[in-house]
């Protein structure tokens, strides 16, 4: 079976006439996988549907709610996006915009994070009439992704750990030794033996410490 590739002026325009027949939108766009919402040039929801009005928690009046009064638009960072957000950037003529990782707040205050692709829309002559935005929601995957970071960290503190236990341990073993020959020089005092004796017990406190951290560091890194 051959395939003919449609030119991308064609595909959007075909996507255009698509939007604005009724019988398409309630039949197949509206039960659509995919969250889409389309905008006039004034930046003006004109179409959305099941998938994207679940997303933002309400369900905008078409050809009267602003784009970013369905949602707060923000990037993955939390700053507020305006006119820099992918659609009002697309509608100002910056071209399609792909891939835009989002952070957007519902109407009832929950954030979730959306990946955003904005193409325009043109009519038969090429002009401009909207722009089309096709989102999802990513929030399990970026939960996902910080969990590894937070992993990864843990990983990083507890071989860090272990290797600080490791030295402590040698250089505690060293001392006690020193220690151990003073205490058994018949040349000490017995004050300076007692001392002595006294680090000895310090440092056995010391090393048995050592042991269990690097015991507990090994088992939290299984």
């Amino acid at each position: 079976t051959s395939v003919i590739a449609m030119p991308p002026n064609m595909r959007i325009d075909f996507i255009s006439q698509a939007l604005s027949a009724q019988g398409f939108q309630d039949q197949f766009l509206w039960q659509f996988p995919l969250a889409l919402c389309t905008c006039n040039l004034q930046a003006t929801i004109t179409y959305y549907n099941l998938q994207a009005m679940e997303l933002w928690g309400w369900a905008p009046e078409k050809d009267r709610t602003p784009y970013l009064k369905a949602a707060r638009v923000c990037d993955s960072s939390g700053r507020s996006l305006d006119d820099t957000s992918p659609m009002l950037m697309v509608l100002n003529g910056g071209g399609p915009q792909r891939n835009c990782e989002l952070l957007v707040e519902r109407a009832d205050g929950r954030r979730i994070h959306l990946l955003s692709n904005v193409v325009p829309l043109e009519d038969l002559h090429g002009s401009v009439t909207g722009a089309l935005d096709v989102f999802r929601d990513i929030s399990d995957r970026k939960r996902a992704e910080e969990a590894r970071r937070l992993a990864d960290r843990l990983t990083a503190s507890t071989r860090a750990a272990a290797q600080i236990t490791q030295e402590l341990r040698i250089r505690c073993s060293a001392i006690n030794e020193l220690l151990e020959r003073l205490r058994q020089d018949r040349t000490f005092s017995p004050q300076a033996r007692y001392y002595a004796e006294s680090a000895l017990k310090e440092l056995g406190g010391v090393a048995r410490i050592a042991r269990s951290n690097s015991r507990k560091a090994h088992l939290d890194a299984i």
